[in-house]
């Protein structure tokens, strides 16, 4: 876990006042476990189930199909919240032809792009309307103009 990881949780926890706690970061289970054998963290070519100790230690209180899984992603369900709870405040800024000229953003390109993502998300991906969005709102916020 980088820093910035670590910082990152830490904040996003506090604000929701959730405890968050990190047991491998623990300097006595890391001192621990770092003083194993090398053989018994990895499962050599095989590759069936990554960290084995961590699996051996959690079997009981997981399914087996969890820990033989193909590890994966995570990504936030930006799509999801601009086309939820984010749709009006978003659409909003697209709205404002001034705020956005502030920001240098050509209002009939931003709401262009916006529609086409309204009608097929997919196909036009959440990070070109959320771009926009955000650099006319930090213009707002910071009083800027391009």
């Amino acid at each position: 876990m980088a820093n910035t990881l670590l910082r990152d949780t830490d904040a996003m926890s506090m604000a929701h006042s959730l405890e968050v706690r990190v047991p491998f970061v623990d300097p006595v289970v890391a001192e621990f476990v770092l003083g194993l054998p090398g053989a018994w963290k990895v499962n050599g070519d095989t590759g069936v189930v990554p960290k084995p100790l961590l699996a051996d230690v959690l079997t009981d209180l997981l399914p087996g199909e969890f820990l033989t899984r193909k590890k994966m992603g995570f990504t936030l369900p930006f799509e999801k919240w601009m086309c939820g709870h984010l749709r009006e405040e978003i659409s909003g800024v697209f709205e404002d032809e001034n705020g956005l000229a502030r920001a240098g953003i050509k209002q009939r390109i931003a709401k262009d792009v916006w529609q086409r993502f309204l009608h097929h998300a997919q196909a036009v991906g959440w990070s070109r309307p959320w771009s926009l969005y955000v650099l006319a709102k930090w213009c707002e916020i910071n009083q800027v103009s391009l």
